[in-house]
């Protein structure tokens, strides 16, 4: 069969630009505030268990600069007390447990939606309630308007909370919950721009270089010297997480908050 058009070819030895920008290793966003990024995924993943196996699951996917950090959310099962996975589901530190996971994942949902659909409107679709994870999901993900992907938005990330199995450090995550605080909102511009600094608490606060305003993330100072305030590297060790934390601009780079 003749290859068509659209069929990859094994490349020549010609000449390679070296400055082709999509040679660089594209961002995945920065710690802090990242400014105008794209909800591109948030939908069921009938295929999410190991090796693709069938087991459902919620995607969520926003897309920074040229890179995209994701999140899955499984429907509650397993629950823990004190690291100890609890199995008698009838029992009240099984419900407790469950209920409390459930409540963070369905928080983080109505917030992702938020930035899109007013309050009353979730509430008005889940009214009549479900009994399904997927059709739960469903209900949230129809929400969302028809150009949600090119629709601008702000995004916090943060460091992720211990170092993974196999890895040597921590890595910025879309926040699995909303112990934090709020994480997205609809793009917020600057007049000048965002700069990190802080508050009269010792939180994280950014405020518009020009106007004064400041902009809806906001972080207090417990947060800010826990472990999703900094990055954790094996060997090394954290003697002072506020003065270590890089908080974004909300640009390209990054920048140590004034008064830390």
């Amino acid at each position: 069969m003749s290859n068509t058009n659209n069929t990859p070819k094994i490349m020549g030895f010609g000449y390679v630009d070296d400055t082709d920008k999509s040679l660089q290793t594209q961002s995945r966003g920065q710690f802090g505030l990242n400014s105008g990024v794209y909800l591109k995924k948030f939908e069921i993943n009938d295929k999410a268990g190991s090796g693709g196996a069938e087991q459902n699951a919620l995607d969520i996917e926003f897309e920074i600069g040229g890179g995209d950090q994701r999140l899955r959310f499984y429907p509650t099962e397993k629950v823990y007390k004190d690291n100890v996975e609890l199995t008698d589901k009838d029992s009240a530190d099984y419900i407790t447990a469950y209920n409390a996971d459930w409540t963070q994942k369905a928080a983080v949902m109505t917030h992702i939606v938020k930035c899109f659909r007013p309050d009353e409107d979730v509430k008005r679709a889940l009214s009549a309630g479900t009994a399904t994870f997927v059709d739960y999901v469903n209900i949230i993900a129809g929400l969302l308007p028809d150009n949600f992907q090119s629709v601008a938005l702000d995004l916090f990330l943060e460091w992720q909370w211990a170092i993974p199995k196999s890895k040597t450090q921590t890595y910025l995550q879309i926040p699995k919950n909303m112990k934090g605080g709020a994480f997205v909102v609809a793009h917020v511009p600057a007049q000048g721009q965002w700069e990190a600094s802080t508050d009269e608490d010792g939180g994280l606060v950014y405020v518009d270089s020009k106007t004064g305003n400041k902009h809806p993330f906001h972080k207090n100072k417990e947060f800010m010297e826990s472990a999703k305030g900094y990055q954790q590297k094996d060997g090394e060790e954290q003697n002072n997480a506020a003065l270590q934390t890089q908080a974004g601009t909300g640009g390209a780079g990054a920048a140590k908050p004034k008064g830390w």
